[in-house]
């Protein structure tokens, strides 16, 4: 993303596109960001299920974003599901803004607006700072604060006992300012990034959250709000609060998740319709992956892989360590 480009949605950036699986066809998309200037990619994969929409059983696609909303569309035609309606967004000419968004009806399970103290009172080049819920534009005249946290690569899990899809997210906080004339300063073959960063680290995860979305109505059912202790944030370190593992649903209704690296190296049990936490497993290492189930002999496991994190500075710890479990 990004600054300088052209006007135009962008296709296919941030888009969700469906592919014929036995010709590689072209079937539909839909572009969750317009002209994307805020890295509000969706990484995370798609996650399919069924349910009633309607008074129809339709066959869904959901994704969580960066942006932190889901969005749910049928599978089929890439149609909405649940509402989502394109929206009048803030506007810079600078950087060729789409005009609207496509925004959905219901909650968001991240922030979407920054609290205005997370940045020093004065940015790099002497002035302060601005600060802007999402879809604020920044540009070249000063350093502007917006988020940029949400749902990353993490998979999500959805169970259809609880019509709850269940997500990692971070609440993160960006501070940008584009170059001018950015496309005249690149040169081929040379890493090049069209803006400036306002303070170190450029980005700055200060909590997360694990959440349950209800699919059909696009709310939160329950969230397990995490917030690193203080200082916070460490000063060396960068998505110390966030939920980075995915999730993994069972039909014993729990879910399971890695706990955030700062607090606890452990993989959590919860249960899936209330959120209540059931269990806590103690891990040399966080995890950071989904766990897995299989069964072995009519035995039933559970198992996760403590990756820890990089760099090794506190509260972060390098790990190599496959935990198993069985049910009985």
């Amino acid at each position: 993303p990004w600054s300088s480009r052209g006007p135009g949605d962008d296709l296919f950036t941030a888009t969700m596109v469906a592919l014929d699986a036995m010709t590689g066809e072209y079937a539909w998309h839909f572009q969750i960001v317009h002209h994307d200037i805020w890295d509000y990619d969706c990484p995370s994969p798609t996650v399919m299920f069924d349910n009633t929409y309607g008074g129809n059983l339709q066959t869904a696609v959901a994704e969580p974003c960066k942006t932190g909303w889901v969005y749910i569309l049928n599978a089929h035609d890439g149609n909405p599901l649940t509402q989502i309606d394109e929206k009048p967004v803030p506007q810079n000419a600078f950087q060729n803004t789409s005009a609207t968004q496509p925004i959905p009806l219901g909650d968001t399970f991240a922030d979407t607006c920054p609290t205005g103290n997370e940045f020093p009172a004065t940015a790099p080049d002497g002035q302060p700072y601005i600060y802007g819920c999402i879809w604020t534009p920044y540009d070249d005249k000063q350093y502007t604060v917006f988020n940029l946290g949400g749902n990353n690569w993490s998979p999500s899990s959805y169970n259809p006992n609880t019509g709850n899809l269940y997500t990692c997210s971070g609440n993160g906080r960006i501070a940008a300012k584009a170059i001018p004339n950015a496309s005249s300063l690149y040169v081929g073959g040379r890493t090049f990034i069209g803006l400036t960063f306002g303070a170190a680290p450029a980005t700055t995860i200060i909590s997360g959250d694990f959440t349950a979305m209800n699919v059909l109505t696009n709310r939160v059912a329950w969230k397990q709000h995490y917030v690193p202790p203080a200082p916070n944030p460490p000063a060396n370190t960068q998505n110390n609060g966030s939920c980075r593992s995915g999730s993994l649903s069972t039909a014993g209704n729990l879910v399971f998740v890695g706990a955030p690296a700062a607090l606890d190296h452990a993989l959590i049990a919860y249960n899936a319709s209330t959120g209540q936490e059931l269990a806590r497993f103690k891990t040399d290492a966080a995890v950071l992956s989904p766990a897995v189930s299989y069964t072995v002999n009519g035995k039933q496991y559970v198992a996760a892989y403590a990756g820890g994190n990089v760099p090794t500075a506190a509260p972060f710890t390098n790990g190599d360590s496959l935990y198993a479990y069985f049910l009985g």
